[in-house]
């Protein structure tokens, strides 16, 4: 099966991509070419999960019943859309922020790391990205074209998100914002 996926590439995405991941309690980096039979989902995130007082996200861990252990996530989008997958019976696997992909643009190498890689039931796989709209800079532009031209098929699908509401693709939900209202006193809940 991974030569049939790695057949479905075009040749010069296999080549331009590297993926940079832990593994095995070291860091690996590698072509896309040969990171197919890579367990993503059982990875460690790339880069740490940063909060504190005042900050103006929202990170944390999310215990999950798909893993059994804990998944990252920075803001309160990527909670939701996380809790979905969960809650999803076609994932078998998550994590976040498995690898860097690396390539090289404007004469300089680039890197983006997906918020996101989920194993689904059937073996296919799904890299996510979830972003609110004012938070989609150039930066994040361009390293979305990016994970769909490195990740175009085969088996890989990239997601990406951003938008006020709720939508579904047919396999799964993506998450929209939750209220940012504050709630009311504790004695006046309804």
């Amino acid at each position: 099966m991974t030569a049939e996926i790695a057949n479905t590439y075009v040749q010069s995405a296999l080549d331009t991509f590297d993926l940079r991941f832990y593994e095995g309690g070291g860091e690996v980096r590698r072509p896309l070419r040969a990171s197919w039979n890579t367990c993503f989902e059982h990875v460690e995130p790339v880069r740490p999960f940063h909060w504190f007082k005042g900050g103006r996200s929202f990170a944390g861990w999310h215990w999950t019943a798909t893993t059994g252990g804990h998944v990252g996530y920075e803001s309160w989008l990527e909670r939701d859309q996380l809790i979905l997958l969960d809650a999803s019976t076609d994932v078998t696997g998550i994590a976040s922020q498995p690898f860097w992909l690396h390539w090289h643009a404007d004469s300089r190498e680039r890197r983006h790391a997906p918020d996101y890689f989920v194993r689904l039931a059937d073996g296919r796989c799904r890299v996510v990205d979830v972003r609110a709209d004012d938070q989609v800079d150039e930066a994040a532009a361009t390293a979305f074209e990016a994970m769909g031209a490195g990740l175009p098929g085969g088996g890989v699908r990239v997601r990406t998100r951003w938008g006020s509401g709720p939508s579904t693709d047919g396999e799964h939900v993506m998450a929209g914002p939750i209220s940012k209202a504050p709630l009311p006193p504790a004695g006046r809940r309804r």
